[in-house]
């Protein structure tokens, strides 16, 4: 038999695989005779020009691609993204191609060895160069070396997906549409291996503790008034500086007179009225608050100032009975709303939400509160607090009918669902079913400086809380037809650009262009949630690609477009961003310091999954310093709520352990979103 018949024989013999019942070539013919090449023959063969670098739509369909670029006729009819191969391999002849197969598989194995782990024997149907589908010739990254992991966790192979599958995956909605809560973010594969079996810390403050704080005291009924005017102006000056201008329930001249009038009364410590119970809640808040930036270290659990606050703030609570609950007028919904604030800047959410309950409750009742302005405002306050609390923080339903509605699923599957023979349409988020009426000054204006400086700054929160809820809408109306992350890229720019207005129409004493060493509280809350507007643009993105690498850990998935990446990396980004424009205000209390933590918290552990998935995305600049101004933040409040300390410890545990173990294996994989294709 001559070399070159052997050689031809070889080739259809390997191309065919040992199990294939391709009959053998017949034997070479007698010397003399003009011996003619056998024709290729086996399942590998097909004519040398065939177009097999077709496109990953046509290849899903099984139809013929015409190789157009940049965009093949099909793909360009349907209006889809003609994903193509960047190698054409219609010039390797039938041998060749097997060849560099077997070399993949060859590179597995080898790769499986050298990490001692358990390998499946490889499937090279999944594995073809031809699909493109593999970190093979010409995607070895960018390093040329092998694709891996870290070198101290066993390499688990896993199947490969066939391109529609995988593109497929970047069509589904990403596990999660909105910012979620702290313990749901606890949940993700990333801080598995580093969460807490230990029960909380016994020695905590209770929370109890913290709210009577006169429990036990032998003088804890002995009211601390000084009857020395300039204290109590001092006080007042506080809360109406520190306090009531986030919630402007109140007339600032009217409560003053109030205050005063009453103290000046002999029978006041004796009076049970609901005007005895907002001076003396008023006075318990003046004497907590502090001015904006890191609180007085002299207003803390357990010194003069706080334990002052706390016999203020029990007499009030009893005083909290029948009278002030049977109560018509608009001095009960500001009794309890105040009520409300005061626990929430000891960091008591349950006990905030049931006055804030209360209160929400007593405004039923305002027979003016959509035309008078002193009712529309303690109403909003009231009607945002709870809202606030109770979605964000205890994460309760909502207890009107809309929440009986469709859960996520119904959203899911179209967004409708029948119900006694007629169609129910998805509820929006409980946080964003806004009244129907909005707050307006009142008619003569405001009486002081402070009350206008107040109400711009009210009214331009509400606004903004409006915009966020449309958006948060926006976004999750997206379910209700045929996802795809491309569409809701699309919409980005006008999310943003909705956004940058808001900020762009700010009068000047609350622009946002300042530096943010220059904010006061009024624009230290805006800026915040300015930054939660974005969030909520970008998280659909960040989530997606946290979801692809899960999926596929330890191989080359396929890549979202440049700009879905984009977008993930400004997501990155707006976490990083809110924990620098957070630290000024990381340790002063206030309304809602519970709120600005939980943020803090939230963007700290998307930073440090990110990493600890290697996305091989960049990560945003001094990531890793914004991850520990968390931590200090947290660790400085968790005596007053037991809860932080154990985030903290999750938290730290996944940084310093996870985190370098992510950099590890995305300078050892090599590959990634970097040097994927698009969809």
């Amino acid at each position: 038999m001559s070399p070159e018949h052997s050689t031809t024989r070889l080739a259809s013999t390997q191309a065919a695989g040992p199990d294939s019942s391709v009959p053998e070539p017949a034997l070479a013919p007698p010397h003399g005779r003009k011996r003619s090449r056998p024709s290729a023959r086996g399942a590998t063969f097909y004519p040398r020009k065939r177009a097999n670098a077709a496109c990953q739509v046509c290849r899903a369909r099984k139809t013929k691609c015409d190789n157009k670029r940049p965009s093949c006729s099909f793909c360009l009819d349907a209006g889809v993204p003609c994903i193509q191969s960047a190698v054409d391999l219609s010039s390797f002849d039938p041998a060749s191609l097997r060849i560099l197969e077997r070399l993949d598989d060859l590179e597995h194995l080898l790769l499986v060895s050298r990490r001692g782990g358990q390998c499946q024997e490889p499937n090279p149907g999944s594995r073809s160069v031809a699909d493109g589908n593999d970190a093979g010739v010409g995607d070895r990254g960018a390093s040329g070396g092998l694709p891996g992991g870290s070198p101290d966790v066993p390499f688990q192979p896993q199947p490969k997906q066939p391109l529609a599958q995988q593109q497929e995956q970047w069509q589904r909605p990403p596990s999660s549409l909105h910012p979620e809560s702290i313990s749901f973010i606890l949940k993700w594969p990333e801080f598995q291996p580093y969460s807490l079996s230990d029960p909380p810390n016994p020695t905590a403050t209770s929370p109890s503790s913290l709210s009577t704080t006169t429990a036990g005291n032998p003088n804890s009924n002995v009211l601390p008034l000084d009857p020395d005017p300039h204290h109590i102006d001092s006080l007042l000056a506080s809360f109406f500086r520190n306090v009531h201008i986030k919630n402007p329930i109140l007339s600032e001249s009217s409560t003053r007179s109030l205050v005063f009038r009453s103290l000046a009364t002999e029978s006041f410590l004796l009076s049970y009225t609901p005007e005895s119970c907002l001076v003396l809640l008023i006075l318990a808040l003046g004497s907590l608050a502090t001015p904006f930036g890191p609180s007085d270290p002299q207003v803390c659990p357990g010194s003069q100032s706080f334990l002052t606050a706390g016999r203020y703030y029990s007499a009030a609570q009893k005083r909290m009975g029948g009278s002030l609950l049977t109560s018509d007028g608009i001095l009960g919904p500001q009794c309890f709303f105040l009520a409300g604030v005061y626990e929430m800047c000891l960091l008591q959410k349950t006990s905030a939400w049931r006055y804030f309950t209360t209160a929400l409750a007593l405004c039923q009742t305002l027979e003016e509160r959509e035309t008078n302005p002193n009712e529309q405002a303690v109403h909003w306050s009231v009607w945002k607090s709870e809202r606030e609390v109770r979605a964000e923080e205890l994460h309760l339903p909502d207890f009107s009918f809309a929440s009986f509605g469709p859960g996520e699923s119904s959203l899911r599957s179209g967004g409708q669902v029948q119900s006694g023979g007629r169609s129910v349409v998805p509820s929006p988020h409980p946080l964003h079913s806004f009244p129907s009426f909005f707050p307006t000054p009142p008619p003569d204006g405001p009486s002081l400086s402070t009350d206008q400086s107040a109400w711009f700054f009210y009214l331009a929160e509400i606004s903004l809380r409006k915009l966020h809820g449309g958006l948060r809408d926006s976004i999750s109306r997206l379910h209700t037809g045929e996802f795809t992350l491309e569409k809701l890229v699309s919409n980005v720019p006008g999310y943003e650009a909705s956004a940058n207005e808001w900020a762009a129409a700010l009068p000047p004493e609350l622009s946002l262009q300042n530096p943010v060493a220059e904010d006061d509280v009024r624009r230290f809350v805006l800026r915040g949630h300015l930054n939660n507007v974005f969030e909520l643009i970008y998280w659909p993105f960040v989530v997606s690609v946290l979801d692809s690498q899960r999926q596929q850990p330890h191989t080359s998935p396929l890549s979202p477009s440049p700009r879905v990446l984009g977008l993930a990396s400004k997501g990155l980004e707006t976490h990083v961003r809110r924990l620098t424009i957070n630290e000024p205000g990381f340790r002063h209390r206030h309304h809602g310091t519970l709120f600005m933590i939980a943020s803090c918290t939230r963007s700290a552990l998307v930073l440090t999954a990110a990493r600890i998935a290697g996305l091989n995305i960049p990560m945003p600049e001094s990531w890793d310093n914004a991850v520990w101004k968390a931590l200090a933040l947290l660790e400085f409040w968790e005596r007053e709520s037991p809860g932080l300390g154990r985030q903290r410890k999750v938290l730290q545990r996944a940084l310093t352990e996870g985190a370098s173990r992510g950099t590890r294996d995305c300078e050892n994989q090599g590959h990634g979103f970097a040097n994927g294709g698009g969809i």
